[in-house]
């Protein structure tokens, strides 16, 4: 039944430098160690694979925001397929990991059209994944009876089992509180100018990358790492580049729209030197030349980072006192998942297949202390995916006697 499949099925939920790397990281060495395979798949490389369909492009290049995850359900369906079939094939022994899918609950755009929840949306495309591989191979039947033969289900009862099944699927929230949720950004985006600069020079090095061309990237990018700490002051009408000793990453709020606009610049300029439409996104730009990252313009300039921190948390002021609100980022933690969302800005859970890891210097929470949560955590886990294996897979009697009892 589609429900077995909900202990090899995992979410990830939080901002962009909460820490979800590292418990994805922590994941998948321990089910690695144990003989599964990982499947993993993030929002920003769905999103990345959208751009490639040239209507999609030209809408984002407008400002357009999907409403919906239709753009990437190919990319969701793709997936979920390739899971589904190695979950088949090793006899239980595979995970799924979706880091940033699943954010919003139902709610009415603009246009005043209502649209389902995320976990509804996918909802509605797996099940003709598990149908397509059931006609393919009807060894599949075994294991989802209700897409097959006599056992058939209805299309509402094969929605309601899939939705369930997601709800019920094991959910990690990277709780960072506010007050930290910046600094780990910039931290994150400091290992990612890292990468960058040494995935160039290998580029160099090896022969792949035009020496030239790459100094005038790595220019682009000491700039943007000028931004991200506060390198770049007013002068005049404009903006000057400070020598990295006079940096400070206390920035002028009044600057934060000419960096806005300085890191759209950049970003344009090195699409342009790639021979890109300027348009094009930096994660686009420097993959063309096989250069990987997930930087993104808003995680360098200070106005983007408080946008997107005001996506998950909203920080408000009332009587002289911050209140904290759940932004439209997270609505389906409280909505459609089993968290609650504390008034210090954090998200808590008493629901077992819900778990908030905290993280974060306010905390105490150094990465040492947030790697050996992860640990347990990904040790836990793993320890009810392969009871859960066991159960399902225990022989064809054991499998029978199994289900009976279930039901």
């Amino acid at each position: 039944m589609i429900a077995d499949l909900r202990n090899s099925v995992i979410f990830l939920h939080g901002l962009s430098g909460s820490g979800k790397g590292e418990i994805q990281r922590k994941l998948s060495e321990q089910y690695f160690a144990h003989g599964y395979d990982t499947v993993y798949l993030s929002s920003g490389a769905l999103f990345r694979a959208a751009l490639s369909n040239p209507t999609i492009a030209e809408q984002v290049r407008r400002g357009y925001f999907p409403d919906t995850l239709g753009a990437v359900m190919p990319g969701i369906e793709s997936a979920f397929e390739h899971f589904v079939k190695r979950w088949f094939e090793s006899e239980g022994k595979a995970v799924i990991i979706l880091d940033g899918v699943i954010r919003r609950g139902a709610f009415v755009n603009k246009d005043g059209v209502a649209i389902p929840s995320q976990i509804e949306q996918i909802s509605l495309g797996v099940p003709d994944v598990i149908k397509k591989l059931v006609a393919r191979n009807p060894d599949f039947a075994k294991y989802f009876p209700e897409y097959d033969g006599p056992n058939s289900a209805s299309e509402e009862e094969l929605f309601a089992g899939v939705k369930q099944t997601l709800k019920e699927s094991t959910h990690i929230v990277a709780d960072v509180l506010p007050k930290d949720a910046e600094a780990q950004m910039k931290r994150r985006a400091d290992k990612e100018i890292i990468s960058i600069r040494t995935q160039l020079q290998d580029g160099v090095t090896g022969g792949q990358l035009d020496s030239g061309k790459m100094q005038k990237i790595r220019d682009y990018i000491s700039r943007l790492e000028a931004v991200l700490h506060g390198g770049v002051k007013k002068e005049g009408e404009g903006l000057v580049y400070a020598p990295r000793t006079e940096w400070d990453d206390e920035v002028d709020k009044n600057l934060y729209p000419l960096l806005a606009t300085e890191v759209k610049q950049i970003r344009e300029n090195i699409a342009g030197t790639l021979g890109l439409e300027r348009s094009a996104a930096l994660t686009a730009s420097l993959e063309s030349i096989g250069v990987f990252t997930d930087l993104r313009d808003d995680d360098i300039s200070p106005i983007g980072r408080k946008t997107r921190i005001d996506n998950y948390i909203k920080t408000k002021e009332k009587e002289g006192k911050r209140i904290f609100e759940a932004g439209f980022a997270t609505q389906a933690l409280s909505e459609d998942l089993g968290f609650q969302f504390a008034p210090d800005g954090s998200f808590r859970s008493e629901a077992r297949n819900c778990i908030a890891i905290t993280n974060g210097q306010s905390r105490g929470i150094g990465l040492d202390q947030f790697q050996t949560k992860c640990e347990f955590m990904a040790a836990r886990l793993y320890g009810e995916t392969e009871s859960r294996r066991e159960i399902i897979f225990g022989g064809k009697e054991g499998q029978r006697i199994n289900r009976e009892q279930e039901t």
